[in-house]
Formats: C-alpha cells, sequence, structure tokens
C-alpha cells in the first residue's frame, strides 16, 4: 500500500495505491481522497477505482467504488464515526455471464485518547454478505517517532495484532502482524508521505 497525503486548513486530499496477488489473479485499487473538517464534526469522501487481473484468458477487469466516512468529536477525548464501503453495492463483470458481487462494509467506530500517548480504538464492521467484524486495540506513543500498536479482532477466528510505526517528518512506515489461527503469521507494511 502507498499512499500520499495533503494538508491545508481548507481540505485534506489524499490519493491510495494498494495491490494483492501473483501472477494468475491480481487485485489493484486506486483512490482519490477529500476530507474537510466543520468543528467538531468531518466527512470524507473517496473514489476508488479496482481492477482485478484474472488471468491470460479474462483479462483485466474494472470498476469504481466509493466510501464515504463521517466522525465526530463527541468530548475532547472521544470520537465517534461511522464509514460505508461500497454503499451502493457495485459489481464487477469477470465476463458476459459472470458477476462478482463486491463487499459492501458498514463500520461504526470509537477513539478514546486517555493521554496524548495513549488511545484506544474499537469498531464494528458489517459485510452485507452477512460478516462481521469486531476490533479492539490500543496505540501508545513509546517515544516521539515511535508508536506500538496491539490489538485484537474477531472475525469467524479471534486473531491477535502488533505492530509498530516510526515517523520522520513527512514519513511514516508500518508494520503490522496477525497471528491467525489456521493462517499463521501475516505481515503488512504501509508507506504513508506528507506533501
Amino acid at each position: 500500500m502507498l499512499q500520499v497525503g495533503y494538508t491545508n486548513e481548507y481540505v485534506n486530499v489524499g490519493v491510495g495505491y494498494a495491490f494483492f496477488g501473483y501472477a494468475k489473479y491480481q487485485e489493484m485499487m486506486a483512490g482519490v481522497a477529500l476530507a474537510r473538517s466543520f468543528g467538531r464534526f468531518s466527512i470524507g469522501l473517496q473514489a476508488n477505482y479496482l481492477t482485478l487481473y484474472c488471468g491470460d484468458e479474462l483479462g483485466y477487469r474494472g470498476t469504481f467504488i466509493p466510501q464515504i466516512g463521517v466522525a465526530v468529536n463527541v468530548l475532547p477525548e472521544l470520537t465517534i464515526g461511522v464509514h460505508g464501503f461500497n454503499p451502493f453495492m457495485q459489481t464487477i463483470a469477470i465476463d458476459d455471464q459472470v458477476r462478482r458481487r463486491l463487499p459492501a462494509i458498514y463500520s461504526l467506530g470509537l477513539d478514546y485518547r486517555w493521554k496524548e500517548v495513549l488511545h484506544w480504538s474499537v469498531q464494528a464492521d458489517y459485510d452485507v454478505n452477512n460478516t462481521y467484524r469486531i476490533a479492539t486495540g490500543v496505540e501508545w506513543q513509546a517515544i516521539e517517532r515511535l508508536v506500538v500498536k496491539v490489538g485484537v479482532y474477531y472475525q469467524q477466528q479471534l486473531v491477535g495484532c502488533m505492530g509498530v510505526a516510526v515517523t520522520w517528518d513527512r514519513l511514516r512506515l508500518d508494520a503490522n502482524f496477525e497471528l491467525h489461527p489456521l493462517l499463521g503469521v501475516t505481515c503488512q507494511g504501509r508507506i504513508g508521505v506528507k506533501i
């Protein structure tokens, strides 16, 4: 995943790119996001383009997927937010007869900051395909440039997570790890740059 963001007093703009796959199947998603704060209330919109590569026979397929999110600072230390990924339930045509239903995920979350260096988050996600996910985690800013993350989520299996984030001025590097009972250890990296 690669993300670049630009922030000023009027609007936040971001672009992102994510890739998953191997030689015979790939998923690529690129997106452009706009967000604005109105005091205690914030809203964000993102337009994504999802591309699937389904092998040499079917080639590339693509579709646009919207996202919307709203956050409210209920108290100075408590933020509640809602988010919708693919709220209009887009599908993607694999061939002339097969359409793949893409996930439509609705989320509700809260973030509670105990101190400037410690906060706790809880999130519940619901996919219209009747799956759900519940997650909680703590982030601790151990020193000025280092954040340590520990959490757990449940989605048909209980999965433990941990990670670290290191920042240098405008650059942020994240490394996150999960210990899944069936898949074993998986890792994910993220590079963020503020312009």
